[in-house]
């Protein structure tokens, strides 16, 4: 009797893996060629699938579905999709497909729409989902949301519960089409969403786009305290935490992401945040390991040249500005950067094109006018200096630099009212040396203005945020994605 139980012991043994290997076979296989847009060689593996009676056929099925919906066979998608259905398990992508394919029928569907809705929110969504959602077309996208929409007001939907249900779902709808002020306004009043968590990571995304990072990060916590532990929720609170200066815990999460994904991204937010935190080796390290994996991201250059900028090593940061612009012609903050970098090794004409090149990009970016100014206060063009000066200070009215200049050109040119009052104007942001002179300009005989006075603005805004810095140019640093820097910019 031992003997046999034995025998089945080894059997189950030896029988489990081969389902096993046969799912990763089947699945594997098709998953990759439908993410490389190889639908006929996808349907090619599921053939062979059906011929070897594969145990989990209908796990297969959901990614045909997914393949007759990317084709346009809509009736066919919803033919499979509608059987998927009737099984009764929850599968988020072939549900969806199904709702997509009947919205496209119009309203006589919105009762099974609503229905389906129903099934969807009734377990936690597949951390997937928004991915998944992504698949769908916007406009399907909008016919569903119009589905659900109309059967809460056509039914008088009132209870509570059953309306979250239907709000959350909206809610993903909303988000995954851009409509983020909808996506906001369906989740505000439910916020306790534990069976839900990806509701939370969508209301942190809705509160860093508002740049309330605070919020945001108390939302992307939710979302991974209760189960949605996405690369993206970890990601996105790296980020948020680099808007709040937290560099640290930033890094705690850039490294969770590096044990999911070793992606160039996160090496490239690693090093800017070893740069804000004067760790230059380390963030020329991790630009190195971004480029090496993506060679093609002109980001990474522009960071590693302001890193190269902070170390005083100009001609290489030369070479990664001039990398990144040839990779993306059009980027006016790092046409900036080349210029400052460009005058430090001397080349100041070059730099004057540099920093042209960055206004006609973008006519809006004050550091390229407060450089050009910089530059014709030193050369004594005062009407050009004042002009490129007033200009910055039209576009970023709070930088002491610029009133300081203007009043060193005013100076110049024996205008001592409009000097005293940019000089002034300086003392009240706080410029450390406007004081100075209006106890020895304004308030006593004239002077001339000292060539060491005009400085590369240390104070311009940072990485992250208004960063006030001590030094010159090193400490003029970068801001997280989509936003702009000091004298060096994104």
């Amino acid at each position: 009797m031992k003997a046999f139980f034995v025998q089945i012991l080894l059997l189950l043994i030896c029988t489990m893996p081969l389902y096993a290997q046969d799912d990763i076979k089947y699945k594997d296989m098709m998953r990759q060629a439908v993410n490389n847009g190889n639908y006929n060689y996808a349907m090619q593996v599921f053939t062979a699938a059906e011929e070897d009676d594969y145990y989990d056929i209908e796990s297969l099925q959901r990614i045909v579905c997914e393949i007759l919906y990317a084709t346009k066979q809509y009736d066919q998608a919803l033919s499979l999709s509608k059987k998927l259905y009737d099984i009764e398990e929850n599968s988020n992508l072939s549900d969806i497909i199904l709702m997509s394919c009947l919205a496209k029928q119009g309203s006589k569907n919105d009762s099974l729409i609503a229905e389906i809705t129903q099934k969807l929110t009734q377990s936690q969504f597949d951390k997937n989902i928004l991915m998944q959602l992504q698949l769908i077309s916007k406009s399907d996208i909008d016919k569903i949301s119009a589905a659900v929409s109309r059967y809460i007001v056509e039914k008088k939907i009132e209870d509570k519960e059953e309306l979250k249900t239907y709000k959350t779902f909206l809610t993903l709808l909303f988000f995954t089409n851009g409509h983020y002020t909808d996506a906001y306004n369906a989740s505000v009043d439910y916020l306790t969403m534990d069976e839900q968590p990806v509701i939370y990571y969508i209301l942190g995304i809705l509160r860093q786009k508002r740049q309330e990072y605070t919020s945001a990060i108390s939302f992307f916590t939710m979302a991974i305290k209760n189960g949605y532990t996405h690369y993206d929720a970890y990601l996105q609170r790296a980020i948020c935490y680099g808007w709040e200066k937290d560099y640290i815990r930033s890094d705690i999460d850039l490294d969770t992401c590096l044990m999911i994904d070793s992606n160039y991204y996160v090496f490239y937010l690693k090093g800017i945040n070893s740069n804000h935190m004067r760790n230059y080796q380390d963030a020329m390290l991790y630009f190195d390991y971004s480029i090496t994996l993506n060679d093609t991201f002109a980001d990474s250059y522009n960071y590693r040249g302001i890193v190269s900028s902070n170390t005083g090593e100009y001609e290489f940061a030369v070479n990664d500005f001039k990398r990144a612009i040839y990779l993306n012609k059009k980027t006016p903050f790092v046409h900036n950067n080349l210029g400052i970098a460009l005058e430090k090794t001397g080349k100041t004409e070059e730099a004057i094109k540099e920093f042209n090149l960055s206004i006609n990009y973008e006519p809006y970016l004050s550091d390229a006018y407060y450089n050009l100014g910089r530059i014709y206060t030193q050369r004594h063009e005062n009407s050009k200096a004042i002009r490129f000066l007033q200009r910055a200070a039209e576009l970023d009215p709070d930088i002491p630099d610029t009133y300081y200049l203007l009043g060193m050109n005013y100076q110049e040119k024996g205008n001592k009212e409009k000097a005293c009052k940019m000089y002034t104007d300086a003392l009240n942001l706080g410029h450390t040396q406007a004081q100075n002179k209006i106890d020895n300009y304004c308030n006593k005989e004239e002077e001339k203005p000292q060539e060491s006075e005009i400085k590369y603005n240390p104070n311009r805004r940072t990485f992250y945020e208004d960063d006030e810095s001590d030094q010159d140019y090193s400490d003029t640093e970068n801001d997280y994605p989509d936003t702009e820097n000091d004298d060096e910019e994104e």
